[in-house]
């Protein structure tokens, strides 16, 4: 997903992973037969009742028989968001959910999406996780709307508060480190309660997902660096950053990200909560990042340049 500004509605806060998606609502027909996977035998699949296995129906059944192969096969049944009532269920390949909002079943693997609507199949490719045209009212009466930099985001973007939906907490001043890469970002943000550690995302530009890391770096017990010979202009990530990029593995950190484009970056920052995430003001790049919490399998991530002057 390559660095996007933009985000999805209301969000009513499904979203996720990769992703986008989610399933028509209770209206479709069921497609012929049930399209599934059997499960193993005494392990039942996530969010399954018991005799049960994974498999499409009704809006997921239908998109499914539109998309064919693209779309994989279940790994889990389906479940609602309790956050805003979308449904969601991952596949092989992504996720399908089916949004309250727009009424429409939708599978994404990160960055092509395909969606059943009254038109038929639509595709489309990018950040949105509604299809082209598609117009969901954003929440914009919120008790009390974000001000400052985090304020003109939010304010100037439907897709920001769509995705964010209101404040949940006061903007706080926060320590924030940034540092870019070839393919995305990489930031550290101090924990919101002194016995959390703090913690470091990995923003994808592939997928326009991240992934997140207690920051478990050590002085003490770590290396500031492995001495890796960097290409040409290019950096090692060091201290915390590094130990992640050498070790998230499991999310191909350093894989998706490659290597760093330019030193870590930390200064006096800003974060705030909503209800659909985050927002993050990094200030040595002066860059917003608006980061969805998500129910699926990977979060969204977008940033904008903070423009706030005052």
């Amino acid at each position: 997903m390559s660095l996007p500004e933009y985000g999805m509605n209301e969000r009513e806060k499904t979203v996720d992973y990769l992703v986008a998606a989610k399933r028509m609502a209770a209206g479709l027909a069921l497609v012929g037969a049930v399209v599934g996977v059997p499960t193993a035998h005494a392990q039942p699949s996530p969010f399954c009742q018991s005799g049960s296995g994974p498999a499409f129906v009704f809006g997921f059944a239908d998109l499914k028989a539109s998309v064919g192969d693209p779309m994989g096969d279940p790994i889990e049944c389906e479940h609602a968001n309790p956050a805003n009532g979308d449904t969601l269920q991952k596949t092989s390949t992504g996720l399908s959910f089916y949004r309250k909002a727009t009424n429409t079943p939708t599978f994404t693997d990160g960055f092509n999406h395909w969606a059943l609507t009254s038109e038929g199949l639509v595709t489309w490719t990018g950040a949105s996780i509604d299809p082209p045209g598609t117009a969901v009212a954003p929440s914009s009466n919120c008790p009390t709307p974000p001000i400052r930099g985090f304020g003109n985001v939010w304010s100037n973007n439907d897709e920001v508060r769509s995705l964010m939906n209101c404040p949940a907490g006061q903007e706080q001043a926060a320590d924030v480190t940034a540092q870019q890469f070839e393919n995305g970002w990489m930031l550290r943000i101090p924990p919101a309660a002194a016995n959390q550690p703090a913690r470091i995302y990995a923003l994808f530009n592939d997928g326009q997902d991240y992934a997140s890391f207690p920051d478990t770096w050590s002085q003490a017990a770590d290396p500031v660096s492995t001495g890796l010979n960097a290409p040409a202009g290019l950096l090692e990530p060091e201290r915390g950053f590094g130990k992640v990029w050498r070790e998230g593995t499991g999310a191909h950190v350093r894989d998706r990200l490659g290597w760093a484009t330019s030193p870590e970056q930390t200064g006096s920052g800003a974060r705030q909560s909503f209800r659909g995430g985050q927002m993050v003001f990094a200030p040595g790049p002066r860059l917003i990042f608006v980061l969805t919490n998500a129910a699926g399998s990977a979060e969204l991530w977008r940033v904008f340049p903070d423009t706030y002057s005052g």
